[in-house]
């Protein structure tokens, strides 16, 4: 993995957050175990939204239970962002991962672009 940045958690937890070698996940880590990953694809047209060239889907999100409300997703889409630019999110996501994406559109880290491409 390599490794996009470190973080500090809101339970004062040293993470480490990067991508695997293919580029599809980003991994965060805490004392050498992995406790966060999310997948993404590229985006594909789609009935719902407008997508560009440069955007990437995020397929499947999973932060371990004793690592979640600890801004540890939140710090990812945002290194996600970084690196992979534009990021949409499927519907078939968790209760757990839609409100981790719903809080990244209330803060204004992603936003989710109609099919007439107004926000």
């Amino acid at each position: 993995m390599e490794c996009l940045s470190l973080f500090i958690d809101k339970k004062g937890r040293e993470i480490k957050i990067g991508f695997n070698d293919s580029l599809d996940s980003i991994i965060a880590c805490h004392d050498d175990s992995q406790v966060a990953v999310f997948r993404f694809q590229r985006t594909e047209l789609s009935s719902k939204y407008q997508y560009h060239d440069d955007q990437y889907m995020l397929d499947n999100a999973n932060v371990n239970s004793n690592y979640q409300r600890a801004g540890i997703g939140t710090q990812m889409i945002i290194e996600a962002k970084k690196r992979l630019g534009e990021i949409t999110y499927s519907d078939h996501l968790s209760f757990e991962g839609a409100a981790l994406l719903n809080s990244c559109v209330a803060q204004k880290i992603i936003v989710i672009v109609s099919e007439t491409g107004e926000d």
